[in-house]
């Protein structure tokens, strides 16, 4: 299998990661322009540009450490429910292995998902860069999936990938 193909299949399984509650749940959130194409939700106030920015350093310190028990620890509790340890540990590894490291990382933007009950999903984006080793070029995107509902917010998964 070339190292194309598999960085595929894994970034694909991370991305599934980030979506498997709620197809676990056999929910779905409502797209955001079926529920009201004029309205682009904002980040909730409870979504500050420090908590943002505390997600990012928080992912990136684990992640050039290649500490996948404190990257697993940065899902909320519905995300671990759904994946082994092990597992990500795996996929984490591979990521690792091609990538190396995140060098820097801004954050761009926020998507909102949609809702699913009290639950609304937002994306967070962060433009990102490899350092030169890195087999896929310099400059990527991580992704964090949240969900929130009233005060309370958990990370259901990252998406890393270069452009």
């Amino acid at each position: 299998m070339k190292v194309s193909q598999a960085l595929i299949i894994m970034l694909l399984i991370l991305n599934l990661l980030a979506t498997v509650y709620f197809g676990w749940c056999g929910m779905e959130f409502k797209s955001a322009a079926a529920l009201n194409p004029e309205a682009q939700k904002a980040l909730p106030a409870i979504i500050t540009p420090e908590l943002r920015e505390q997600y990012f350093q928080q992912f990136q310190k684990a992640f050039n450490a290649a500490d996948y028990d404190a990257i697993y620890k940065l899902f909320g509790p519905i995300a671990r429910a759904q994946v082994s340890e092990e597992e990500l540990a795996k996929e984490l590894q591979k990521m690792t292995d091609w990538f190396h490291r995140v060098d820097k990382g801004t954050y761009t933007h926020s998507e909102w998902a949609g809702k699913q009950g009290l639950t609304d999903g937002y994306y967070l984006y962060y433009a990102v860069t490899f350092p030169p080793e890195c087999q896929f070029g310099q400059k990527g995107i991580l992704k964090i999936s949240i969900g929130v509902e009233g005060r309370e917010v958990q990370i259901l998964g990252f998406f890393l990938n270069s452009v």
